[in-house]
């Protein structure tokens, strides 16, 4: 019986206790705008006497003084040579003709490897076109100078380029 009154106490605890955690959920959901509250003064304001405060003085700064730092030095003028004008003798060069080179699309794509000499061969795409290259190879003016598994070094119009892996 002991434990029966037990049960029974707990259980009427723990429903008032739900209850409760219900009811503030639905009050707080509800609809029912009270609207704001305003808060009520319960303290009394000090008021002080302030009259030992000076007004702060708000004019403004006369910049009319000497100063400070040339105290009794008396400044050396320096003759000043009478200006002449320049004279203008530029000529301007002969405007040359710029031809842009022509832009090849060189892009690496990866390299392989011969499994029994070690020599890397290098996939490049070439004007839209794929080529396995070794180092000396040359296609459309382009020439392979080096393989690199990032990067290949080629030399294209008598300019040395390097073009890195394409990643895509």
């Amino acid at each position: 019986m002991k434990n029966k009154a037990m049960t029974y106490i707990l259980l009427s605890l723990v429903v008032g206790l739900w209850g409760y955690i219900i009811y503030k959920i639905f009050a707080a959901v509800s609809d029912d705008d009270q609207g704001p509250r305003q808060a009520h003064k319960n303290f009394v304001q000090n008021v002080s006497d302030l009259s030992f405060y000076n007004q702060k003085k708000t004019t403004a700064l006369l910049l009319n003084y000497p100063d400070p730092m040339l105290k009794n030095v008396v400044a050396d003028t320096v003759p000043s040579a009478p200006v002449t004008p320049a004279v203008n003798n530029y000529v301007a060069p002969p405007v040359q003709s710029y031809q842009p080179e022509p832009q090849i699309d060189v892009r690496y794509i990866g390299f392989i490897e011969n499994l029994n000499d070690k020599k890397p061969t290098a996939i490049v795409a070439i004007m839209d076109k794929q080529y396995m290259m070794n180092v000396g190879d040359e296609q459309h003016g382009v020439k392979l100078t080096a393989i690199n598994q990032g990067q290949i070094t080629i030399k294209a119009h008598g300019k040395n380029k390097t073009i890195f892996k394409n990643d895509n």
